[in-house]
């Protein structure tokens, strides 16, 4: 606004210092505004006639928040009342000129809309179409007769979505006014043609299915659409299904589909020949399946002692190929050792390879259970032990043996040339005695 008052202020003091023509004070006129957007007058062409022979080198609004003014138009924008000059030279003598005109800005009140469809627009839509903006005019008429077309972004319009056939109402919506109303007669699409695009080939063998058909549809209004069901088909005259198989009757004939009341053109000839014969080959042959196990047998040696191995002499070895009757292997290849590692051991698992019925060799794991594992024993030669009745040739530590000046005596362990035993004739003693062990 300084900016506008000081240009009026310099425009004021030229007109002081050069010849000026007289200040013609124009006729009154009057505005609206509804708020945000106000009506215009363009000054250059309502008072071409008083302008014509002077070029206007500035226009200058007095309260350019009340009324603007661009190059002779002027807009208002706020209720109250305000100057435009027009200020420039007269043609043929060059002398500065100045035109003002008062301007009053009045409130104007947004009243009814209205909606009318433009030319062509009732022959345009078909079902299936949606409603576009640019096909209608809604206009605005104010309290004080004013008018003015509605922007696209200031109004919805319905209905949303693709249309039916038939006498359609379409309704305009503005703020808080009444909605507008105008007829809009939506035509049903109509077939104009039908035809296969995908069947590249037409030759099959009795028992192919019918291959998966495309067709493309074109409209009235032409716009297309393709399709992949919804459609009849034919082979030859005959309606057919999706899942129809083919046979040698339906040599030389032709495919075609139907939609809409409209057929397409005959596809070329099919040809069906004889489905060739499979030659039958043999299943491969079953993998037997073998299971193993030793049956009611029990090896001959149960009870052990820590450190020994386990011997499988006694026990027998069985396969069963895929379910059917036990055999007993004739042939065992190789046993793994199960070594006792404790008396808590009760069964003794181990690896064997047996020769089954067909020559193969067969790996399986065998399970034998209800042995006994008592403690390791100590060797010991009688004749080499002084002071020591013997009454076995081997002990187990912790056995208990009968000495000549000692009650008792346990076996602790044995050392290259000693043995250490301790006497327990008594619970609460115990000695340790060192025996020697003669060369």
């Amino acid at each position: 606004m300084k900016k506008f008052v000081s240009l009026f202020l310099a425009v004021i003091m030229v007109a002081l210092m050069l010849p000026v023509g007289s200040l013609a004070a124009e006729p009154d006129f009057t505005l609206y505004h509804d708020g945000t957007i106000g009506k215009t007058k363009n000054l250059t062409t309502e008072y071409s006639d008083v302008l014509a022979d002077k070029t206007i080198t500035m226009w200058v609004s007095g309260d350019p928040a009340i009324a603007s003014v661009t190059a002779g138009v002027v807009t208002g924008l706020k209720t109250g009342t305000t100057t435009i000059t027009a200020v420039g030279k007269v043609t043929e003598n060059q002398e500065y000129f100045e035109h003002a005109w008062t301007v009053t800005v009045q409130a104007r009140t947004p009243q009814s809309i209205a909606i009318v469809p433009k030319t062509g627009v009732d022959s345009k839509y078909y079902a299936g179409d949606e409603l576009s903006k640019s096909d209608f005019t809604v206009t605005l008429t104010y309290d004080n007769g004013d008018t003015r077309p509605l922007l696209a972004s200031e109004y919805a319009l319905t209905p949303a979505g693709p249309l039916s056939a038939g006498n359609q109402t379409v309704t305009a919506t503005y703020s808080t006014l009444s909605p507008a109303t105008c007829a809009l007669n939506v035509k049903a699409l109509t077939v104009k043609s039908i035809a296969i695009t995908n069947v590249s080939s037409y030759t099959f063998e009795v028992g192919d299915s019918l291959p998966t058909i495309t067709a493309k549809v074109t409209y009235d209004n032409n716009e297309t659409s393709t399709m992949t069901s919804g459609f009849a088909v034919y082979v030859g005259n005959s309606a057919v299904s999706s899942s129809y198989k083919f046979q040698l009757s339906d040599n030389s004939k032709t495919i075609k589909v139907s939609f809409g009341g409209k057929t397409s053109g005959e596809s070329s000839a099919i040809t069906v020949s004889p489905k060739e014969t499979e030659t039958e080959t043999d299943p491969p042959a079953a993998v037997p399946e073998y299971t193993f196990n030793i049956g009611t047998t029990k090896p001959n040696k149960t009870v052990y002692k820590v450190g020994e191995k386990f011997d499988p002499t006694g026990i027998s070895i069985y396969y069963v190929k895929n379910g059917g009757t036990p055999v007993q292997a004739t042939e065992i290849v190789y046993w793994t050792q199960h070594e006792f590692k404790s008396t808590s051991e009760t069964s003794a698992t181990f690896s064997v390879y047996v020769k089954v019925d067909t020559g193969d060799l067969k790996q399986t794991n065998i399970t034998v259970t209800g042995l006994t594992v008592g403690a390791a024993t100590v060797d010991l030669d009688p004749k080499s032990i002084t002071s020591i009745y013997m009454d076995e040739d081997s002990y187990v530590i912790g056995h208990k043996l009968v000495l000549d000046d000692i009650t008792y005596v346990k076996i602790k362990n044995q050392s290259n040339k000693t043995v250490t035993v301790y006497a327990s004739s008594f619970s609460n003693y115990t000695e340790e005695i060192t025996l020697e062990v003669l060369k």
